[in-house]
């Protein structure tokens, strides 16, 4: 079985993720439990995480943790 996701199940994932953004984020560090001293992370959604795992969004800082869907 290929883990490669087809463009129909990439275009549904999307659209999962427009759904559930803007979520809380941080840094991957923090996914699961905030460390001391990072002011400006928050925990993730299993979901979103799982999201990135598979490519459809990645997480970047700008001033505040955010999550951004891959085009």
């Amino acid at each position: 079985m290929s883990n490669k996701l087809n463009n129909e199940e990439i275009a549904r994932l999307k659209e999962i993720a427009r759904q559930l953004l803007p979520a809380p984020c941080g840094c991957p560090q923090c996914s699961h439990k905030v460390q001391p001293g990072h002011f400006a992370c928050s925990t993730c959604d299993d979901v979103l995480l799982d999201l990135e795992e598979k490519g459809i969004v990645h997480r970047g800082y700008d001033g505040v943790w955010r999550w951004w869907v891959v085009r």
